[in-house]
């Protein structure tokens, strides 16, 4: 009973109450309303104003909130600016790390159908690569064509096999399947080296390649196995081993 007796003989007091009550409705409407709704109310504002100018003091507090309002909404947007920017980089960030995922998940993909492929070779072939693959294990498999040595000793084998086992084709297949996986492994870090290019249907050249089979002259019909070579100097290291 006092605060009304309060409000009803003090208009000062009137005013700071209505004004603070305003106040409180006016974020209690910004923070449960959407952006929309709010710029609808701002349009509507000049409108009300209009009709309170008849109230110098009502007009005055309309426009006053009518400005309070406007710099909440640059607020809100602002806010909601930045929030757009923030996850876009967020996306994008995520983007990155999805293709690096995926880079690194097909890498070991093909170190795994390359192992597969080694692990199917039958045990007479395997025994033959004791000197070059000395163990099962994926890593040590990894690991054992890394140097030029070893590429050229994997060269040596296939071409033995084929000059001595040449129907065990898919051996063959496999084999040169995994040399070449070496090589271009090899040839990251060692770019020096690269496999010859040799096609069906060129001229043999003796000086490019080594020939199988009894037939003395002609093109080539198949490329058995690709040769190895200096970029640079040019210097043949293993020539391609073709069948005419």
């Amino acid at each position: 009973m006092e605060i009304l007796k309060l409000l009803e003989n003090n208009p000062g007091f009137q005013e700071r109450a209505r004004q603070e009550l305003e106040a409180e409705v006016l974020k209690k409407f910004i923070g449960q309303s959407k952006l929309e709704e709010i710029i609808d109310i701002l349009n509507q504002i000049p409108s009300m104003a209009l009709a309170s100018k008849e109230s110098p003091s009502g007009y005055a507090n309309v426009q006053q909130n009518y400005e309070n309002l406007k710099n909440e909404v640059k607020t809100l947007k602002n806010e909601l600016h930045q929030s757009h920017a923030e996850r876009q980089i967020l996306e994008n960030r995520k983007r990155d790390l999805l293709v690096q995922v995926q880079f690194y998940k097909d890498k070991y993909d093909t170190i795994e159908n390359i192992f597969k492929v080694f692990d199917k070779l039958d045990d007479n072939v395997k025994s033959g690569l004791d000197g070059i693959f000395r163990d099962n294990s994926r890593d040590k498999f990894l690991m054992s064509c890394a140097s030029l040595e070893k590429l050229e000793l994997l060269w040596d084998f296939i071409y033995y096999t084929i000059e001595n086992v040449s129907d065990n084709t898919e051996a063959i297949n496999n084999l040169n399947i995994i040399l070449d996986y070496f090589f271009d492994l090899f040839s990251y870090t060692n770019p020096v080296y690269e496999r010859i290019n040799t096609e069906n249907n060129e001229n043999f050249d003796s000086k490019l390649h080594i020939k199988i089979g009894s037939k003395k002259s002609g093109p080539i019909q198949e490329v058995k196995l690709r040769g190895i070579k200096n970029k640079y100097t040019q210097k043949i290291l293993k020539k391609s081993v073709v069948q005419l």
